[in-house]
Parts: structure tokens; sequence; C-alpha cells
């Protein structure tokens, strides 16, 4: 049995907390993955965040082992290959999130430091060599990719893009900005710092933040209290962990990480409980209680109130003159309200053509969901929400606004019909 634990164990306990904590992020990542994996439709952003997060929840659980055994080369050279590919699989986050893509001179760069990092980790493992050069290349190549991009999404154009992306970008820069000094400790052998390794903090930092509510998207405040919460519980944990076990005290730094990151963990799967009940929004409820207003223009104004469609419009068929009504009338039917600019781009049969239009006009007016308002005269509402796991709640609660519509054109018709 001593033997059996003995194989779990590193060289020192600190290493042997490094191991359990890049594991913890390692197992949370990778039900964050199947939870994108359960989703029947996944927009671009969706795919590539999932491409992201399978990349670093790969490394994480790998990287364990090989810490484990760091006499075994080719482990180590292993472990580092999803690592390599992390440059560009940031690079192609960035394009998601921007609905565009990154400058040329950065895209080049985040390949080029793909390759060198993966050729290094190669031939310095095929040549039997120490790691520490393909760790060092490893690095440098992600701390100047991930510096590049929070760059380029600090300097972005807010105008291309909606209040919710906008919130979301910004918080994304935040953690790009935390991250870059606790990815460096992971490194901490190159170094010769830190006493503990925290990247896989800055991993499950970035998954938190996208299974942020969209509602909760709106500015970066709530995202900070968030996050400073996260902090106190495990500022309060950790001492409590060290008085009840004297003996780890020597490691209280490898304590704290550990901490943070099963607090981190804790709080991403409530995240992922909470998607998976779909909950309604307090905002929304409290927007739905509101009385329903006396016409469509008045409706326009009341959705301004409400962070789900304070981007929203209102398209009538005076702005749809582009296009065959008709052909577009025939994608809603009362079981199927709203469309996603995802599921259109891959829509067959007879409402091809109609599903055409619409992406089109989606594309054009820079939105991703439209809603069936009314069908005579023939209205539709259309938002821009960032397409992440926690969606599906997003779309039953557009729908529900449109009922609210609804109900708005039903008592405007009077005063239309005495005119």
């Amino acid at each position: 049995m001593d033997n059996a634990f003995a194989l779990l164990t590193a060289k020192t306990p600190a290493e042997s907390v490094d191991v359990l904590v890049t594991w913890i992020g390692g197992v949370t990542l990778l039900r964050y993955r199947y939870a994108l994996l359960k989703r029947h439709t996944r927009s671009p952003l969706e795919r590539r965040t999932g491409f992201l997060i399978s990349t670093v929840a790969l490394h994480l659980v790998v990287r364990g082992f090989s810490w484990l055994s760091p006499d075994t080369v080719w482990l180590g050279v292993l472990a580092l290959v999803p690592a390599t590919l992390l440059p560009l699989a940031l690079a192609i986050f960035c394009e998601g999130l921007l609905r565009r893509h990154v400058p040329r001179g950065v895209k080049w760069l985040s390949v080029i430091a793909a390759t060198i990092a993966f050729v290094t980790n190669i031939v310095t493992g095929f040549a039997g060599r120490e790691s520490d050069i393909a760790s060092q290349t490893q690095l440098v190549t992600l701390i100047v990719t991930m510096a590049a991009l929070g760059v380029v999404l600090i300097r972005r154009d807010k105008t291309s893009l909606s209040r919710a992306e906008n919130a979301l970008v910004k918080t994304i820069a935040l953690v790009a900005v935390i991250a870059l000094p606790l990815v460096a400790t992971d490194f901490r052998f190159v170094l010769g710092w830190p006493p503990a390794r925290f990247g896989t903090i800055a991993a499950l930092l970035l998954a938190l933040t996208l299974l942020r509510r969209p509602d909760e998207r709106q500015g970066a405040r709530r995202w900070m209290m968030e996050i400073f919460g996260v902090g106190v519980r495990a500022a309060v944990v950790t001492p409590m962990l060290l008085l009840a076990f004297p003996v780890i005290v020597s490691m209280s730094a490898s304590a704290g990480a550990l901490v943070t990151a099963l607090v981190l963990s804790l709080a991403i799967g409530d995240r992922l409980a909470e998607h998976s009940r779909r909950r309604s929004t307090r905002e929304l409820l409290r927007w739905m209680a509101r009385p329903a207003a006396s016409s469509i223009e008045a409706f326009g104004r009341e959705l301004r109130h409400l962070p789900l469609t304070a981007d929203a419009t209102v398209t009538g068929e005076a702005e749809l003159n582009a296009y065959n009504v008709d052909d577009l009338r025939s994608l809603f039917s009362d079981r199927e309200s709203v469309r996603v600019l995802s599921e259109l781009r891959g829509a067959e049969g007879t409402n091809s053509r109609g599903a055409e239009q619409l992406t089109d006009l989606l594309s054009r007016t820079n939105k991703t969901h439209a809603a069936l308002l009314t069908d005579r005269p023939f209205r539709l509402l259309l938002v821009n929400m960032p397409e992440l796991p926690g969606s599906d709640e997003s779309r039953l609660a557009l729908a529900a606004v449109v009922r609210h519509g609804q109900l708005s054109a039903l008592r405007e018709q009077p005063v239309v019909a005495s005119s």
C-alpha cells in the first residue's frame, strides 16, 4: 500500500501539492469542456473556446504525471506538446471574442511562437537533453503571445461590438493581465521563484469568467467583486488549514495555491450546475413584472432597461425591403420563435432561402439572435448575445421578452384601428 501511494508522491511535499493543484484544474476544465460538448448547437466562439479549454485541460492533466516523474524525459515532452499549442489557441480564441481576425503581425507571432515551442520541445526531447531549454522557450513564447493578445483586446474597436461583447472582452483582458505573472510561476525552476506554482489558477479564472451569465457581463465591477470574494474565501481558509496542520506552515504558499484552486473549482462547479438548471435571472423577472408597454415603440424603449436586450432593435417590414418577408416568416413558428445565427449557417431543407436571408440580415446588423415579434405586420427583434454556455437560458429569456412585446402589440391595435 505504501508503494502504491509512493507512485503519487513527488520528490518534495510542495511538489506533491503542485501536482494536486494542476490535477484539480485539469479535472475542472474537463468538466467545463464536457458542458460545451453537451450543447447541440455551438457558436464559433464556443468552438474556439472549446479548443482552448481542451488544450489547457490536457496540458494540466499530463503535466501532473510528468511532475511526479521528472526523470522520465518522454513524459515531460508529452506534457509540453499541448502547451506549445497555447499561443495559437489563444489567438484563435481572441478572434472569436472580437468576431474578426487579429492583426496579421499578431497572428504570425502566435504561429511562429507555437512552432518554435513545439520544435524546441521535440528536438530537446529526442536529444535527451534537460527540459530547461524547452521550458524556457515555452515561457518566453507564451508570455510574449499573451501580452500581444492582451494589447489587441484592450485596443479593440468597441463600436463594432455590442455592450455585452465589450464587457466580456474587457473582463478577458483583465484576466490576461492577472494571468501573466501567474503563468510565469509555473516555470519556477527556470526562474528560481516563487515557492509554488499558480498557473492553474489563471486557467480556472478564465473558465469562471466565461461562465458568467449574460446579465452579469455588463461592466467589470461585478467581476472584480466576484474575484475579490474568491480571494477572501481563500485567505480565510488557508490560515485555518495551516493552524490545523502545523507541519505545512513551511509551505504556506503551496497551501494557498491549493485552497485557491479548490475555491475556484467549486465556484465553476456551481456555475455549471446553475446553467444546467437554467435558472431565470432576477433582472428578467423584475422586468417581466412591469406592465406591458402600450405600443411597440414604447416596448422598444423598455428593452433598454433589461441588460439582456440593452442593444436590441425592433426591425419592421420597412427595413426589410431587400429581403423576402414570406421566406423570413417561414423560419418562425409558435415552437420556434427565436432563431440563432450559428444554427442558421447550417440550416438545410425547405427553409434554406429564408435561413440564408436571415443570416445575411443578422450579419449586416451585427446581431446573433432574431425573434418573431409580430407576424402581421412582420416585425423582428434582433439581439446580439455572446454564445457561450448559458446561452440556452438567454434564448428562453428572449422568448419571454418577445411574448411581452406581443402583448404590447395587441394593446397598440385599437389605436391603429381608430386612426
